[in-house]
């Protein structure tokens, strides 16, 4: 059900300057204005219907409110958005906005079991901190320790007001305004590139995309090629298992709507994915290429901590191999690899004094065996 805004006091708070960057970032074009008065903006929509705004550029006019609120009106039918939808956008003006609308049973009242909010909250989380890894580096997987740059971004990002609908959840992407670099003494150069976070959301609606694409072609194709041609594109097992994980509500899949408004202190980018519909049939695809992923890829910087089982050394050899039971996707798994002489030595006490090791390195599978390749960083826990 859509909402007429009529709270003079909410209208008055939008001021003319936040009203002319949005209608720029949607494409209106300014075809007249009386200075210090109005303007009037216009645009086409898809079927070549055309739309026209007056928009008052006074804030002290007595009919300021009764203005806005027609031009709300109008930006409602031309985006066919809800005005709560378009107003948030408004008022969020330094960060780009992604919405999750989730169609869960008994959410019309636009509340959820608690559980399952919390679960919303972690998976978003997921998600977001997927696409940062993969805005840095391209990979099939992701470990527990992440690049600091990804790690200082999510301190960044904030969980928004819930908004109408089933269910929806909005997540603020601060990004910084752009600033025209022009030709100076110091510094010789055009328009700046994107910031990281907003290469993250733009990395984030391809994936989105491709992953809906790639899972759609498997499941007709039985084939894992799409999914591996995708991971250029930031498809990875961490987001795959994020959304597959945000789209399960007692024990079924939903469809999942998620939708991207970019912040209007940047220009405006015509080719970026603004809607991906995710619906409930290729969940199960997602869930089963996030395990082949994990079982498959190498995974770099895979922390390795638990007890030392086994040693093993042949005679007069510099090296020695150990197996340790660690923990591979929450499950118990028997992992070796080879040391060099002093840290074999390092894991042989800790065998000897019953403590628990540390130990990063590239986990490989072979067969039904775990190998930690190129491993460093060995120290004894603390207890």
């Amino acid at each position: 059900m859509n909402v007429d805004i009529r709270d003079t006091e909410v209208l008055n708070a939008l001021g003319p300057l936040d009203l002319e960057l949005y209608l720029k970032s949607r494409g209106w074009n300014e075809s007249f204005i009386m200075p210090d008065k109005y303007s009037v903006w216009i645009t086409r929509d898809g079927n070549n219907e055309e739309y026209e705004i007056t928009l008052p550029l006074d804030r002290t006019v007595i009919d300021y409110a009764l203005r806005i609120g027609e031009l709300l009106n109008t930006l409602e039918l031309a985006e066919n958005r809800s005005q709560t939808e378009i107003y948030n956008d408004l008022k969020t003006t330094s960060a780009d906005i992604i919405r999750l609308k989730f169609s869960l049973p008994n959410s019309s009242g636009g509340s959820i079991p608690i559980e399952k909010g919390v679960e919303i909250v972690n998976n978003v989380w997921g998600m977001m901190m997927a696409s940062a890894c993969s805005t840095i580096e391209p990979r099939p997987i992701f470990q527990a320790r992440k690049p600091n740059q990804a790690v200082d971004y999510m301190k960044k990002v904030r969980l928004g007001q819930t908004e109408q609908g089933s269910y929806v959840v909005t997540v603020l992407s601060p990004v910084s305004p752009e600033i025209n670099i022009k030709q100076t003494k110091l510094l010789n150069a055009q328009n700046s590139e994107d910031p990281f976070e907003r290469k993250v959301i733009l990395n984030l609606s391809t994936a989105l995309a491709e992953m809906k694409y790639a899972a759609e072609r498997a499941a007709v194709k039985s084939s894992f090629e799409y999914f591996e041609d995708a991971i250029e594109k930031g498809v990875s097992a961490n987001l795959c298992e994020a959304v597959a994980r945000l789209s399960s509500y007692n024990d079924q899949y939903q469809d999942l709507y998620v939708s991207f408004s970019l912040s209007r202190n940047r220009p405006a980018i015509a080719d970026v994915v603004k809607n991906v519909y995710l619906s409930a049939d290729i969940m199960p695809v997602l869930d089963e290429v996030a395990r082949v992923f994990r079982e498959s890829a190498p995974r770099d910087d895979f922390e390795v901590r638990g007890p030392v089982i086994r040693l093993e050394r042949n005679e007069g050899s510099s090296a020695g191999k150990i197996t340790v039971i660690a923990f591979i996707d929450e499950k118990p798994r028997k992992i070796s690899f080879e040391l060099p002489d002093e840290l074999y030595h390092l894991a042989v006490q800790a065998h000897d004094q019953e403590k628990t090791i540390a130990c990063y390195g590239t986990l490989v599978r072979e067969g039904r065996t775990y190998f930690l390749k190129n491993p460093g960083d060995l120290m004894i826990e603390r207890e």
